[in-house]
């Protein structure tokens, strides 16, 4: 009669995050191994992470521009901030400002009034109206870092302040640095799965998945205050400096070792 005997091998692998390894093997004690069972393995999988970085500097310049104008009479403040817009996009589009790259991000005209206390015997809250103040915010891009001076001094000599300004990359920038950093993050991860592996006296055979999120772009700020005594006393152009700005991808890859 024969006799088989049926031998069970289990190997566990917990090393930080390998998988868990199965293998059934039949033997008979008459004609040797029979087969050896693989199709309940689980493979052994190294997940990492990967990281890469770069600077670049940004080609981009978004200025924040207001115009706020007051009378007392909501007409004549509104009309007041009109010209003083109709000459800021006159002089936006002489420094080669696409009109499409002017938007309005905020309009608005509003009574503003003051509140006193009287002085009597039994006070009395009076509501005094000063008159209508109209705003109207102004965003402008430009392609030409080196313009952004100019658009500053454009808005400063229209009557209007200057909010802020900051830089950016262009999309077509953003996806061509999207696409480098993504092989070196990939890079990274293969050589920490590597090093995992190598530990464990195994060797890194395929990546079977990845994922990532968007880049992170650090943008640098510049902050700008202007008002028209400022622009009277002005005599010379404003120089700015957009500097780099430092982008980073991280990657989450799954690999498979034997």
């Amino acid at each position: 009669m024969d006799v088989k005997i049926l031998v069970l091998a289990v190997l566990s692998l917990v090393v930080l995050g390998l998988g868990i390894t199965q293998v059934v093997t039949t033997i008979s004690a008459d004609e040797g191994i029979i087969s050896t069972d693989y199709s309940e393995m689980e493979k052994t999988t190294i997940n990492v992470n990967g990281y890469a970085k770069t600077s670049a500097e940004p080609d981009e310049a978004i200025i924040n521009i207001v115009i706020e104008t007051m009378d007392e009479d909501a007409g004549k403040s509104q009309s007041e901030n009109a010209e003083i817009t109709e000459k800021l996009e006159d002089q936006l589009l002489s420094l080669g400002i696409n009109k499409e790259d002017i938007k309005t991000t905020y309009y608005n005209i509003n009574l503003i009034q003051r509140g006193t206390w009287t002085d009597e015997v039994k006070p009395e809250y009076i509501t005094q109206e000063l008159g209508y103040k109209t705003v109207h915010n102004i965003q402008v891009k430009s392609s030409d870092i080196d313009s952004a001076g100019k658009i500053i001094d454009s808005a400063v000599e229209s009557g209007a302040e200057v909010q802020g300004i900051y830089f950016q990359l262009s999309e077509e920038k953003r996806r061509d640095i999207e696409k480098e950093l993504l092989g070196d993050a990939i890079k990274d991860a293969r050589e920490s799965a590597d090093i995992i592996a190598n530990a464990a006296g195994m060797d890194v055979t395929r990546m079977t998945s990845a994922n990532y999120g968007s880049p992170s772009f650090y943008y640098p700020q510049r902050s700008y205050a202007y008002d028209v005594a400022m622009a009277e006393s002005y005599s010379g152009g404003t120089a700015v400096y957009s500097g780099e700005m430092e982008v980073t991808i991280s990657i989450n890859a799954v690999f498979e070792a034997a």
